[in-house]
């Protein structure tokens, strides 16, 4: 007998067209409820279950029913990522514009302590232009900052509770970094290993089988006739098997020779081309105004923007979340892990230079300077400015490690603010796999979840592709909110987060949050989050009329 799958439709101050007996019906009946075209494939994560069977977000919904022609107003949204490519053709006129500020006259017009930041700013780099894409990972820095305060200390001599604290970290941070570095050399070895082998069993096979007739029954053919060959011939049906290359095994071994060298190298000097102490906030005469530095290989921030922001209106590329929007591109990151100061620096930034929401695509274990973040969320706060955050591509329950950053809380305190989200990711499958297989959760530090697996979106050099990661997740709650901000503008950035947890969809099934691929671990998705639900925009809208009209009485 198959187990029935029941949606509860939210019904908030308004009654739902479809009601759930019909909804269950359609899933009984139609045995592709769960299966979209190809094409449907590129916007799957717009759509809504009661109308297209899809756990979307309902974004195609709302704007054919709520939006129609409202007029609504421009929001300004911050991104704090990574490069953004600001000539990509699906971002047509949708970049905040500091119209005080002259651009590329290397004058500082609005003495906001920003030369030449006109789309924003570039904390990666600096004035003379130069930019670092490479950096550690967290919990390096926090061995290295740590390790002259502990070294040859004991918890049994540190009397300090707050130091004590500090020393479990550190420990923490210091078997990280032990484990990582060993697995990443063992993952060096055998690739490096692998590409020798590969390369030898590719030369000698140049003479005995053209490269287009080599499969798997070639090779295993081949393989009857000679014994001698036994060894080439697997490391060959590997590579065909897998369509693996000798460039693909040589990407790898760069791949594992960067983490070695460079994000798990605590003598690395990550700061050289900055030239500032990153220990010190008030040292922050770096940066300059180029937000789309290196764009031709980095794409990360060009695709979080793409999620919300691609032009909705021309006929090619994709449909964002909305287009009433500035964005405002702040470089914080590059390959590798951002810093606290980066992050803190950035968020005031943001809030000083009239950002509404505030979008951080970036996760980290560990937080060396927490308090400066902290701090940074409670200045947003202050300044009504909403914040949204992916919840991590881990599989972790952040309730327990609690070690997640950047986050309004961490092990020692409760919420410290009300202005800030954090968003884990879903799919469209409506079964056990609900959940992102790779999203973190938790009942006290997720607050709502969002699509985050094989999402289309936008790419370098006016390039799309499918990606996925909690990263996706943030911007398609950003852009909700910026929906709301937009349309109903006298609302508060509590209150928008409030509306998005209470309208978000709840679905009753039970999904696997199991690390082993052989066993599942089945929990109800409503204990994933603090609201239980994935945010809906046609709910969301309609709760944002309600409050908004009582406001107005």
């Amino acid at each position: 007998m198959k187990k029935k799958i029941i949606i509860l439709c939210t019904c908030i101050l308004f009654s739902c067209k479809t009601s759930q007996k019909d909804i269950i019906e359609k899933i009984k009946n139609d045995s592709t409820v769960q299966e979209t075209k190809k094409l449907e494939m590129k916007s799957w994560h717009l759509k809504s279950f009661s109308e297209d069977s899809v756990p979307g977000v309902a974004i195609k919904k709302a704007y054919f029913n709520l939006i129609k022609k409202k007029k609504g107003q421009n929001v300004v949204i911050a991104f704090i990522d990574m490069a953004v490519d600001l000539d990509h053709e699906d971002f047509d006129g949708v970049f905040w514009n500091n119209f005080d500020e002259i651009p590329n006259n290397n004058i500082d017009d609005d003495g906001n302590g920003y030369i030449d930041d006109y789309y924003g700013w570039n904390f990666m780099g600096n004035i003379k232009g130069e930019n670092n894409n490479y950096e550690n990972h967290e919990f390096v820095r926090m061995v290295r900052y740590y390790k002259k305060i502990f070294r040859n200390k004991s918890i049994a001599g540190i009397k300090s509770n707050e130091l004590k604290r500090k020393y479990k970290e550190y420990l923490a941070a210091k078997k990280m970094l032990e484990e990582k570095v060993a697995e990443r050399h063992e993952y060096f070895e055998s690739d490096s290993t692998y590409m020798v082998s590969l390369k030898k069993a590719i030369k000698k096979f140049a003479s005995i089988i053209p490269r287009s007739e080599m499969t798997i029954e070639n090779l295993d053919s081949i393989g009857e006739l000679r014994n001698d060959l036994q060894k080439d011939i697997e490391t060959l049906k590997w590579a065909v098997k897998y369509n693996y290359s000798v460039k693909n095994a040589n990407d790898d071994v760069d791949t594992h020779r960067r983490y070695r060298d460079i994000y798990y190298n605590i003598d690395y000097d990550e700061r050289k081309i900055m030239g500032d102490d990153s220990d010190n906030l008030n040292d922050n005469n770096y940066g300059n105004s180029l937000v789309d530095n290196n764009t031709d290989t980095i794409s990360h921030g060009t695709a979080m923007v793409g999620i919300l922001a691609a032009c909705r209106k021309n006929n090619f590329g994709i449909k964002g979340i909305i287009n009433n929007v500035k964005i405002m591109p702040i470089v914080a990151a590059g390959y590798g892990q951002a810093h606290d100061k980066e992050l803190a620096l950035a968020i005031r930034y943001a809030v000083d230079n009239g950002a509404q929401i505030i979008n951080i695509s970036i996760i980290k274990k560990f937080s060396v300077h927490k308090e400066w973040i902290f701090d940074a969320i409670k200045y947003a706060e202050k300044n009504d400015v909403l914040i949204v955050n992916g919840a991590g591509n881990d599989n972790e329950n952040i309730d327990i490690s609690r070690n997640f950053y950047p986050n309004d809380n961490d092990y020692y305190s409760n919420e410290i603010s009300n202005n800030f989200m954090m968003v884990g990711g879903s799919s469209k499958n409506l079964n056990k796999n609900l959940k992102s297989s790779f999203s973190n959760y938790g009942k006290d530090n997720v607050d709502i979840f969002a699509p985050a697996d094989s999402v289309y979106t936008t790419t370098v050099l006016n390039g799309y592709e499918f990606i996925r990661g909690t990263s996706i997740a943030a911007p398609i709650v950003t852009g909700i909110a910026a929906l709301i901000k937009s349309y109903y503008p006298n609302l508060k950035a509590y209150e928008v987060k409030k509306i998005l947890m209470d309208s978000g969809t709840p679905y009753d099934v039970m999904v696997n949050i199991s690390r082993n691929r052989k066993k599942d671990s089945l929990v109800p998705f409503s204990s994933l989050s603090k609201s239980g639900k994935i945010v809906n925009a046609y709910n969301a809208l309609l709760m944002a009329e309600e409050i908004s009209k009582k406001r107005s009485k």
